[in-house]
């Protein structure tokens, strides 16, 4: 009976920092949100799809679609240096269950891959990294 108490207790702790652990982990993510949105804010973007559905400005898809944001943290020196390269007038991001891409559209018309975020599956099938042609 002792050894059943102990166990409870020791669950109840358990559960404890498993809330503390969710609770930093959601700042952090909070955090990472607030570095990444005044970039993603000054990007002149194109299209913004999420799933299947089009999303009409960025603003838009950072109140509704918050969980790919803080994903983009990652790549914000990607996208900070594609933004102020001039290479690319415009930029397409595409945001799905599986994987995130952000493409840079050139004056041509031409789309280039500048973050990739998950999919690795993807990334074997179609030789699909970073700075090659997107085949979106």
């Amino acid at each position: 009976m002792k050894d059943d108490h102990n166990l409870w207790k020791n669950r109840g702790e358990t559960r404890r920092r498993s809330k503390a652990r969710k609770a930093d982990h959601q700042a952090m993510r909070k955090a990472q949100a607030a570095r990444i949105a005044p970039v993603l804010v000054s990007m002149p973007w194109r299209k913004i799809m999420a799933g299947h559905d089009r999303v009409n400005d960025i603003k838009a898809f950072i109140r509704y679609y918050g969980m790919y944001v803080p994903l983009l943290a990652e790549h914000e020196k990607a996208l900070v240096n594609a933004r102020d390269s001039g290479l690319y007038e415009s930029f397409d991001l595409y945001a799905s269950a599986k994987m995130i891409v952000v493409e840079g559209i050139d004056r041509r018309g031409n789309a280039k891959a500048v973050a990739i975020i998950g999919g690795h599956y993807w990334e074997d099938t179609f030789r699909f990294t970073p700075g090659n042609y997107s085949p979106w």
